[in-house]
């Protein structure tokens, strides 16, 4: 899923819907390599508003989850600032 974010605020990450997908897990952190998490949700929709972000800059990824639970890999990582 190609990522893309706006510069609203609270920001929103948007991505290419994926055929077949039931919902998307959104991970974000403040390191890297994503450990520890700050937030993992799931939604139904190619978008997510982040609704705790602070000052600072923050990285994240999605992936797609089919009817049966399946899972793609994670998109390539998105920053935040």
């Amino acid at each position: 899923a190609a990522a893309r974010k706006s510069l609203s605020n609270p920001p929103v990450l948007e991505w290419d819907s994926v055929e077949g997908a039931k919902t998307y897990s959104v991970q974000i952190s403040a390191a890297a390599d994503f450990a520890p998490l700050l937030a993992e949700e799931t939604t139904t929709r190619s978008r997510y508003e982040w609704r705790k972000p602070q000052g600072g800059r923050y990285f994240w990824r999605v992936r797609a989850i089919n009817g049966a639970k399946q899972m793609s890999a994670f998109s390539e990582r998105g920053e935040l600032d």
